[in-house]
C-alpha cells in the first residue's frame, strides 16, 4: 500500500507543487 501513497504523492507534486510547498 505504500507503493500506491508514494506515487499519489508524486502525482500530487507534479500537479500542485507549488500548492504542497514544505
Amino acid at each position: 500500500m505504500n507503493r500506491i501513497s508514494s506515487k499519489l504523492d508524486l502525482l500530487l507534486l507534479s500537479l500542485a507543487p507549488q500548492t504542497r510547498r514544505s
